[in-house]
């Protein structure tokens, strides 16, 4: 709106003639100064105003990059907490079927596999959307869950069906075939060609060609094994033995048992750092996790951490940091690996038992495709992951087989290129912004303009 303010003066004509002065009418119109300069000022505001909310909204290379990446699966509360890896904090709380016991994650790291034990189910996570998208049934008890890193299948151990169940990445079986027993824990090699199953009551390892179906075999434990977890190559195995209080280390080719490590009471689930050098376990009977020189194969170092822990997972930091499920005190214990200490305790849902790390680093970031097996450490190294790779297969309660392929945690030049350098919205702020910019600017400048009738 304009305003106009009209005036009527007289005037006398002061020439010196000597002809008697004659009034003359001059008619000025003005522009109100005021009014221009308000609206031209409230635009400029309005301008700075949405290239704040732009800029403030914008998404943080930082945060996007490491987020989402630790999932944890609650037995007792039918849920999967999810921690992001910057500062250890419970993003979300997913439910999912009923007494979840294990966790996998898709090839590319997009999907959660979570095997549900008491629903018989496979629960299906999207992790950029933190919510199930869709749940199968796999048979009569989904005790765990496993995804090899070079297929795209995922392997859950039917103990009721006393079955192995072969599923695709979207949960539809593939196949099925029995075990000579009850299965609870299922781990495989990377093209899950050999496929390690410990089942109920029995001293032995079963191993099968997931693929075919074909059994391989077992290995004679002298005692119920549990967890197991391989090496990146799969040329070795460590296997939990509960009730002996040791690690069983095995020629997983050869299937020939090699020697035993005691570690303490109970070791449940473990975890190989990226470089092999530590193997790090969780003795869920004197609630602490031991540090295993691999090379010397023996215990160097413990850390207590809360009561009753059971999974164990490597973070996306180049073996920085480990996170360990304590079930019976409802909370998972970040640990300092160099340090040998918890750096931090965080609180999750009721009876967490098992980790899985997404082999990606979570919403906004890049997927990384698997390197070159033959590669040096330090760029793609051995076993085809990236820099800082870390290996967690089949460590936990229903313990995932990922190598997570992970980008550093925050503040890398990759993830930022691969951010669009404008954003959408931040496009059309910028456009509203310059409209608003240009038409207080003018509107300014014509504050001061006064036109004469």
């Amino acid at each position: 709106m304009i305003w106009t303010r009209t005036f009527t003066v007289m005037t006398n004509d002061s020439r010196a003639t000597n002809q008697p002065r004659q009034p003359r009418v001059r008619v000025a119109q003005l522009t109100s100064p005021v009014s221009f300069r308000h609206l031209g000022l409230l635009l400029l505001a309005a301008a700075l105003l949405v290239l704040v909310s732009a800029l403030a909204l914008r998404p943080s290379t930082a945060r996007a990059n490491g987020i989402g990446t630790i999932f944890v699966a609650n037995e007792r509360s039918n849920s999967v907490s999810v921690i992001e890896h910057v500062g250890n904090t419970v993003l979300a709380n997913i439910p999912v079927g009923n007494a979840p016991r294990g966790i996998a994650f898709s090839r590319d790291g997009r999907f959660a596999f979570v095997a549900n034990r008491n629903a018989g189910s496979l629960s299906l996570i999207d992790r950029d959307a933190y919510q199930t998208t869709a749940t199968v049934r796999v048979g009569g008890t989904a005790e765990d869950v496993e995804a090899p890193i070079d297929a795209t299948i995922a392997v859950v151990a039917d103990g009721a069906g006393s079955q192995l169940t072969v599923v695709d990445s979207a949960g539809a079986t593939i196949r099925t075939f029995a075990t000579p027993a009850r299965p609870t824990h299922v781990s495989t090699d990377r093209g899950a060609r050999r496929t390690y199953v410990s089942m109920e009551g029995s001293e032995s390892l079963a191993v099968f060609d997931a693929i075919t179906g074909q059994s391989l075999g077992a290995i004679s434990m002298g005692a119920v094994p549990s967890h197991v977890t391989l090496t990146r190559d799969g040329a070795l195995a460590y296997v939990s033995l509960p009730a002996s209080n040791a690690i069983a280390v095995v020629d997983a080719p050869a299937g020939r048992l090699l020697g035993l490590i005691p570690t303490g009471n109970g070791p449940a689930g473990s975890a190989l750092t990226p470089d092999g050098a530590w193997l790090l376990v969780a003795n869920s009977g004197s609630n602490n996790v031991v540090f295993v020189e691999t090379a010397g194969r023996r215990v160097n170092g413990s850390v207590a951490v809360g009561q009753g822990p059971q999974g164990v997972a490597i973070g996306p930091d180049a073996g920085q940091f480990a996170y360990v499920a304590n079930t019976g005190a409802d909370t998972v214990s970040v640990i300092d690996i160099p340090k040998q200490l918890v750096a931090k305790t965080v609180q999750v849902g009721q009876g967490p038992i098992a980790i899985a790390v997404a082999s990606v680093p979570g919403p906004g970031a890049p997927l990384q495709q698997p390197g070159n097996p033959g590669a040096a450490p330090g760029t793609a190294g051995a076993g085809g992951g990236v820099a800082g790779v870390a290996t967690t297969g089949g460590t936990q309660a229903g313990g995932p087989g990922i190598v997570p392929q992970e980008l550093p945690n925050t503040g890398n030049t990759a993830a930022t290129a691969a951010e669009p350098a404008v954003p959408p919205y931040a496009r059309t702020s910028l456009v509203v912004l310059a409209i608003g910019a240009f038409t207080g600017a003018g509107l300014l400048l014509l504050s001061t303009k006064k036109r004469l009738v």
